[in-house]
């Protein structure tokens, strides 16, 4: 008993003396420093520019970096403040759609078939294009909620095997209560 004590002790101490050398080697490495893949060095660039740029190897810190972007509602020339990219109308249709799908997820969680198919009319009178096919997906679960039977969970099986790549998929397998055979 004493005899594998003693083993085990001098297995922890070789481990502990092979973890404090690995470290001291590591803290101790030069840190290898390379030339950009470009080719451009430090010396391509002005006296001035020169002493902007950080040594070769290290990150560039936004606030050192010499080629700075315009931060978000600075004037860039004296005239209109710079803005990254503007809202348009498609910005706010497609934040609308999510605001839709959001309101669809939430009743659907729920369990509330009424509300479901409320905002799912509306979702179809404002987006009839449905490129996605998520309208029949929502309707499908609406089904399953209202009326859990053989006829729902089968439409819902049929959803589920023709849209292979509806982000519904799940959601239809869980409220139509159906099960995979694997």
């Amino acid at each position: 008993m004493i005899r594998n004590r003693s083993k085990l002790l001098d297995y922890r101490l070789v481990a502990l003396g092979v973890a404090v050398a690995g470290l001291v080697v590591w803290l101790l490495w030069p840190a290898k420093v390379e030339e950009p893949a470009s080719g451009v060095a430090a010396s391509d660039f002005p006296e001035e520019r020169r002493r902007e740029l950080p040594p070769a190897g290290l990150p560039v810190p936004a606030a050192a970096s010499p080629l700075r972007a315009a931060a978000p509602g600075a004037a860039s020339d004296g005239g209109e403040p710079h803005r990254p990219h503007p809202i348009t109308d498609d910005h706010l249709r497609i934040r609308r759609e999510n605001q839709l799908i959001q309101k669809l997820n939430d009743a659907m969680d729920l369990g509330d078939f009424i509300t479901l198919r409320k905002v799912l009319a509306g979702y179809r009178e404002e987006y009839p294009e449905d490129a996605q096919g998520l309208q029949e997906g929502y309707e499908r679960v609406a089904d399953c909620l209202e009326f859990p039977g053989p006829e729902t969970r089968a439409r819902g099986k049929k959803y589920w095997e023709e849209h292979r790549g509806s982000t519904l998929r799940r959601f239809i397998r869980r409220h139509c209560g159906f099960e995979l055979l694997r």
